[in-house]
């Protein structure tokens, strides 16, 4: 228990009535402070009980963060905070930069029970593309269509189409349950942050399990294919042929993910690769191991 100012003024007014007054007074002025001292941590106690505490470590959560060949790819989440820095409990700030692009976005969040949603709320780019000026896509959760197709019909070269990308900013601005590999799993942060220590630390462990389990089958699995997990970090997908060539009479492939798809191992076909290797990872940091 941290002891607060009044805490101090407490203590310090027992101790001048223990040095002023006699053997007897210094006595009950002692007994008086170590009775104060329980009721306030029982009192402490019961207000916080069930309710996690968040550190100041635990107000970050990094995506991704490296300078390979001098090309800045870092994307960090600062929690309680809107896209202005200003406290806002139940959102958080995304900030992205990929070499000279960069952009930041705001989300709301809600966790109902082991459910995440979010929303996204603010979103601007401010990097070589944008002349390194602010130019917003979404403000207080509206989509800016029409600053968003004056700056389509303004490029020199198009791609995709401006209305499809309108059609995805209006989707990210509604609720949306975030899934488990969503945003490199911040849907488990999110929860241990969120949800009392006990129940937290059982379906974080819960959901490592699963992972370890899926995984372990899926690749039993998958060996009968000819196929194994790749080490390389740089696999797009986290497999490879096994002895490093696709063999002439290599099987169809498509069996193996119907299975995955069937729910047969537990997992997503998302989780089964790389990806479900690094949730892995991340869930085991997030349980101190």
């Amino acid at each position: 228990m941290k002891l607060k100012f009044y805490d101090w003024f407490v203590v310090g007014l027992l101790a001048v009535v223990a040095i002023s007054g006699g053997s007897t007074v210094a006595l009950l002025a002692v007994i008086t402070g170590l009775l104060y001292l329980i009721a306030r941590r029982y009192f402490a106690d019961s207000k916080t009980r069930g309710i996690v505490i968040s550190q100041p470590e635990e107000n970050e959560f990094v995506l991704r963060d490296s300078n390979k060949d001098g090309v800045v790819d870092r994307a960090e989440i600062e929690m309680d905070v809107d896209i202005n820095y200003r406290p806002a409990p139940g959102h958080f700030r995304l900030y992205s930069r990929f070499d000279l692009a960069s952009g930041s976005s705001e989300y709301e969040y809600k966790v109902e029970g082991i459910s995440v949603s979010v929303r996204l709320l603010n979103s601007f780019d401010e990097g070589e593309s944008s002349n390194f000026e602010k130019e917003w896509e979404v403000r207080d959760g509206v989509v800016l269509e029409s600053d968003l197709r004056t700056r389509f019909e303004a490029k020199k070269f198009k791609w995709g189409s401006i209305d499809e990308q309108i059609v995805e900013w209006k989707t990210r601005t509604e609720w949306a349950e975030l899934k488990s590999l969503a945003f490199n799993g911040l849907k488990y942060f999110l929860l241990k942050r969120s949800l009392p220590v006990p129940e937290a630390r059982r379906y974080l462990r819960h959901e490592l399990e699963r992972l370890k389990l899926g995984i372990a089958r899926a690749t039993q699995e998958y060996a009968a294919y000819g196929i194994e997990p790749d080490p390389d970090p740089e696999s797009i997908d986290g497999w490879r042929w096994i002895g490093g060539k696709k063999p002439d009479d290599a099987k169809d492939l498509q069996p193996f993910w119907d299975t995955v798809q069937s729910g047969a191992f537990g997992i997503t076909a998302e989780e089964t690769g790389r990806d479900g290797r690094q949730l892995i990872l991340d869930l085991q940091k997030l349980l101190g191991e």
